[in-house]
């Protein structure tokens, strides 16, 4: 991923938090950390497959894509896979 697409992921991730003030780390869950529900998680789902031109599969979205490095490390894959 480029630079410019980690910050676009991170600016998703983000756009469905309530505070602007974090910073955020890859050992962060949505969950947990960021307090997120299910259709938050849901709406950053969407975000990330429009924005990217890519789908996640259902085997995809276990808790494992809930921490923000993982996320990074699956939309990664998925941009690789498309190329």
């Amino acid at each position: 991923m480029s630079y410019e697409e980690i910050k676009d992921l991170e600016g998703i991730v983000l756009s469905h938090h309530n505070t602007k003030d974090v910073e955020l780390k890859e050992d962060m869950n949505l969950i947990e950390d960021l307090g997120y529900d299910s259709v938050s998680v849901m709406g950053v789902i969407g975000a990330i497959e429009e924005r990217f031109d890519i789908e996640f599969e259902f085997e995809d979205l276990n808790e494992d894509f809930l921490v923000y490095g993982n996320l990074l490390k699956i939309v990664n894959s998925k941009l690789s896979d498309n190329k």
